[in-house]
């Protein structure tokens, strides 16, 4: 395979990556609420003067939620496409995707109180 044909693919490869997460904030409402956690987050980040460490744990706990969101979406969408009837393992597929969402929202906001509870703290 020749090297102009390997580059190019590496370029349609990075599109349909990109088209993938634009579409993901396009149709998922909860992309456009963990947006908005995400900016309040960095924010907050800002104002009480994080370590790097700190901002280390927030990035990889954010980047998390929206890892296992998309991974969930993804999920439902192949079940949907399997099969359109109500089937016991479908509704489990779709049940533990979501609870795999939870499950890294709950992470990051432990992270989330690990990180901020003592700064908020010191301003009391």
């Amino acid at each position: 395979m020749n090297q102009k044909f390997k580059n190019r693919k590496h370029k349609i490869s990075f599109k349909v990556s990109a088209r993938g997460l634009v579409l993901a904030f396009k149709t998922q409402p909860n992309f456009k609420v963990m947006s908005v956690f995400t900016v309040l987050v960095v924010l907050f980040g800002f104002l009480f003067n994080i370590s790097c460490v700190d901002w280390m744990f927030l990035v990889m706990a954010i980047f998390l939620v929206y890892i296992c969101e998309m991974i969930n979406t993804s999920i439902e969408a192949m079940v949907d496409l399997i099969t359109t009837e109500w089937r016991e393992d479908a509704k489990m597929a779709k049940d533990i995707g979501s609870g795999m969402v939870l499950v890294s929202v709950m992470l990051s906001v432990a992270i989330g109180f690990l990180v901020f509870l003592p700064k908020a703290l010191e301003l009391l």
